[in-house]
């Protein structure tokens, strides 16, 4: 039976995530809206516990803010994202994003 979200174990994240979650568990699972993410081909996590997701297929970037266990479309480039990368000392996610395409043409 197949629904609209793809959830995901995270337990690398969930432990980075844990901290900044305070009382109670960690979180262990995040849900990601959608049915076309097939799989999280990047993941980062900010220092107070902010989840960040990037997908290829989906050409999209989810973000669950810290103990959320729901994530939200954060930012749609329209293009392949390859790898994501919260930093913390900048404030700034670094994004690896393009074409799954084969070369372009020279004009």
């Amino acid at each position: 039976m197949k629904t609209n979200q793809t959830r995901l174990s995270l337990l690398c994240a969930a432990l980075i995530a844990g901290a900044a979650h305070g009382a109670g568990a960690p979180l262990t699972e995040v849900t990601i809206p959608g049915g076309q993410i097939l799989m999280p081909e990047s993941l980062t996590s900010a220092a107070d516990g902010t989840v960040i997701i990037g997908s290829i297929a989906g050409q999209k970037i989810f973000k669950a803010n810290p103990g959320s266990a729901i994530a939200e479309l954060w930012i749609s480039p329209g293009a392949s994202i390859f790898g994501v990368f919260a930093d913390d000392k900048s404030g700034t996610l670094w994004a690896c994003s393009g074409s799954m395409g084969g070369p372009r043409p020279a004009d």
